[in-house]
């Protein structure tokens, strides 16, 4: 076998006679650098004659496979290899062909539209047709196709059973999908399909599940890009709102509009929302001019029902929280000064207790004490520097958990009253929430009240009164106020539109 290197890139020489196929394989790989991968052992025991010169590196291939079992296949730089196994011939039934049976059959939308391109498949996964122009179809059946399924993209699949019938006639119904969510834009409601503003809309029935009083906690994590913090763990507490992060060094939130009025998001009651809807961008926001520089949070609010029903509707949790972190604190007197003030001295050259020699001997001698020993009493009467009586305190006691609940009782009340009469819509709602906050001693409480009243009536069908009253009132009571020892937040609104 004689072997050279073509002139031009990628192109092979081979002359051969009686060569071994290995041989050949080698002298291709040397020539253009592809490796040949198979794992069939005679392959490379087969001899085969060869001539061609600055072939490409499929005409080298093909030809040394010439009048073999074999066929190749070439990916980056590699060539596959492998054995064509000879087609199974087709083995017809008899019987099979005798049960076969011609279904025929329209299909139409709702309104009496011939749907074309409507697949058709049998209960097998088989498909047997596809639904011409006039939504006509014909379809071959064997004997144990026993139901079809229709299934065309903006309708709902339909499956029916065949039976004995020889004629089908197909109604699809259209698919309701997420374009045809109407979406509070401005001043009026959007279609989604219609919007070009970025724009996210979440269902107030999200909310239904979760154990929260405030609706910035329920926003939490449920709207892309819009981000809510909480600066502290106090009952009550309202989260900072803000839409595709930080977006000026002045600060600025989103404007946030309550059925159209400005409000607060954490005056609401959860139970209350029907929707929230927050529009991201400056297309979305347009209408609202510089309110709506960082973004617009829209919330509806739930209406009386449309039909002459009367809904009473009443729901309660109650729980408790506890704490985020672990709290196994060390109580050891003598570790815990002994840790703070190595840590201070390495870094600043003093100590953070002052405590000296003598009292880390003493702490070092409690070190093991649960509880006060008589001979060894936590708290000890000593002279300083200057003679006088001070006290030093070489206690071993869990602060932390003597101080602060780990489990703190929580409770929310929610009545609702909601109908239509007549002319007249209605919706009558209550909410009662109670949590205690993280003090042990003399706990702290969080109390709040909600009330709204929502009333629309249709005196012609050009013109509709509604009125929409809204009452909220929270207080936080905690020994530790300086002034009063109480802090009450009110809040009275009144819309009639």
């Amino acid at each position: 076998m004689q072997t050279s290197l073509a002139s031009l890139a990628q192109r092979v020489t081979l002359h051969a006679h009686n060569a071994q196929l290995s041989s050949v394989f080698q002298s291709i790989k040397k020539q253009t650098g592809y490796a040949i991968v198979h794992n069939n052992p005679e392959l490379a025991t087969l001899r085969v004659d060869i001539q061609v010169t600055n072939a490409t590196i499929e005409e080298a291939v093909a030809a040394s496979l010439k009048g073999q079992p074999y066929s190749f296949k070439i990916v980056a730089n590699n060539i596959f290899i492998r054995r064509e196994s000879a087609p199974a011939p087709a083995v017809t039934s008899e019987a099979s062909i005798l049960q076969q049976r011609t279904i025929t059959g329209t299909i139409h939308s709702k309104t009496n539209e011939a749907l074309e391109g409507v697949t058709i498949q049998t209960n097998t996964g088989r498909m047997v047709g596809i639904s011409d122009a006039q939504g006509n179809f014909r379809v071959q059946l064997n004997s144990g196709d026993q139901r079809l399924t229709f299934t065309i993209i903006g309708y709902q699949s339909h499956e029916v059973e065949v039976g004995q019938s020889s004629t089908l006639q197909i109604q699809l119904i259209p698919a309701i999908s997420d374009l045809d969510e109407v979406v509070v834009v401005g001043y009026g409601e959007q279609k989604k399909v219609n919007l070009t503003g970025a724009v996210s809309t979440i269902s107030g029935e999200e909310f239904e599940e979760r154990p929260v009083t405030e609706l910035t906690k329920a926003l939490q994590g449920s709207v892309p890009n819009l981000n809510v913090v909480f600066g502290s763990g106090q009952p009550g507490t309202s989260g900072s709102v803000n839409i595709r992060g930080n977006t000026s060094i002045n600060g600025g939130g989103p404007l946030i509009l309550i059925d159209g009025v400005l409000g607060t998001l954490d005056r609401i009651n959860v139970n209350d929302v029907e929707s929230v809807t927050v529009l991201k961008d400056a297309s979305a926001a347009a209408v609202y001019g510089a309110r709506g520089a960082f973004g617009v949070i829209l919330v509806t609010t739930k209406t009386g029902s449309k039909n002459g029903s009367t809904d009473i509707t009443y729901s309660t949790n109650i729980g408790y929280t506890t704490h985020a972190t672990k709290t196994d604190f060390i109580t050891s007197g003598y570790w815990n000064a002994k840790i703070n003030d190595d840590a201070m001295y390495n870094a600043l050259g003093y100590r953070t207790t002052r405590y000296t020699d003598e009292d880390y001997e003493e702490l070092l001698a409690r070190v093991n004490d649960k509880t006060e020993h008589p001979d060894r009493p936590w708290v000890v009467i000593k002279q300083d520097a200057s003679g006088q009586d001070i006290y030093r305190y070489y206690a071993n006691f869990d602060w932390f958990n003597y101080l602060y609940n780990d489990h703190r009782p929580k409770q929310d009340h929610n009545l609702t009253l909601s109908g239509r009469s007549g002319n007249t819509s209605y919706s009558l709602s209550g909410a009662l929430s109670k949590e205690q906050g993280i003090f042990n001693i003399r706990p702290d409480e969080f109390h709040r009240q909600n009330l709204r009243a929502k009333i629309a009536t249709d005196i012609r069908e050009w013109l509709t009164v509604s009125n929409n009253t809204h009452f909220f009132k929270s207080s936080y009571d905690w020994n530790g106020f300086s002034t009063n020892f109480n802090d009450v937040d009110n809040n009275v609104s009144n819309s009639p539109t």
